[in-house]
């Protein structure tokens, strides 16, 4: 599983999709740490993590669509 892995990685399309996704995500929560001082979940089992998490992508959404208009 490993190498198939490794080698689904290394083609074209897996680094394209690799630095596509770190260039997304890595964005959007260091602007969650760097703007909305978000250090840590406050909720401790997964249910309420999740929810608090998708709350931060409301704001988050929210405060661009603000931003835009």
């Amino acid at each position: 599983m490993r190498t198939e892995s490794n080698k689904n990685i290394t083609t074209e399309l897996g680094t394209q999709l690799r630095m596509n996704r770190s260039i997304q995500s890595e964005g959007a929560l260091s602007m969650l740490k760097q703007n909305y001082f978000f250090r840590r979940f406050m909720m401790r089992n997964k249910v309420n993590v999740k929810t608090e998490i998708i709350l931060l992508a409301i704001v988050y959404d929210i405060k661009n669509l603000v931003a835009k208009i």
